[in-house]
């Protein structure tokens, strides 16, 4: 299926980065060097725990659905297609800043990580505003499927800015394999 064969691909690339990276004779690298490969380092281990959690995740979701027949409103396939949509460039940019050493790119990743959880936080009061006003049974259903998706990919997003999302040095370093 898909999401195994994106998963294998993580997890491939994952490795070959830490090949790379373990190759390096850390004790020759100075400081701000050593900086930078200890967030390499710890970025390819979030990335690759984020393959790991949409793979392992979906699927389990996904036999849900399918077994107790749950179908998402429309408002909840929007907001869950906003919400990949987002993640998505967060993932782009995510990548882009390991191997770019620009503050921009930290700058822009904030700001979208910060719109992402927003976006995140207004779907969660809306729904919790329409139930309560309807009177509904709040996370039961499709809807409870629904708010394990979005913590997940909000999970996601926030490995996907490390442990703190800290800035991205500005000065290039040059690695040199050992």
């Amino acid at each position: 299926d898909e999401t195994t064969k994106i998963d294998i691909e993580i997890d491939l690339i994952h490795t070959a980065v830490r090949r790379y990276l373990n190759r390096m004779t850390l004790d020759r690298l100075n400081p701000l060097q050593l900086t930078r490969w200890h967030r390499i380092m710890l970025s390819t281990i979030h990335l690759e725990h984020a393959g790991d959690i949409l793979e392992r995740n979906l699927r389990r979701l996904s036999t849900r659905i399918r077994n107790h027949g749950l179908v998402f409103s429309s408002r909840q396939v929007d907001v869950l297609v906003d919400l990949l949509d987002r993640l998505s460039v967060l993932l782009k940019l995510r990548t882009s800043s390991l191997v770019s050493f620009h503050s921009e790119v930290s700058e822009e990743l904030s700001r979208l990580h910060a719109q992402f959880n927003s976006s995140v936080m207004n779907s969660m009061d809306e729904y919790i505003r329409s139930a309560a006003g309807a009177g509904v049974e709040p996370l039961s259903g499709a809807d409870s499927v629904y708010f394990d998706l979005v913590s997940d990919l909000q999970h996601m997003a926030r490995l996907l800015m490390g442990r703190t999302g800290d800035p991205v040095l500005t000065e290039s370093i040059a690695f040199v394999p050992a």
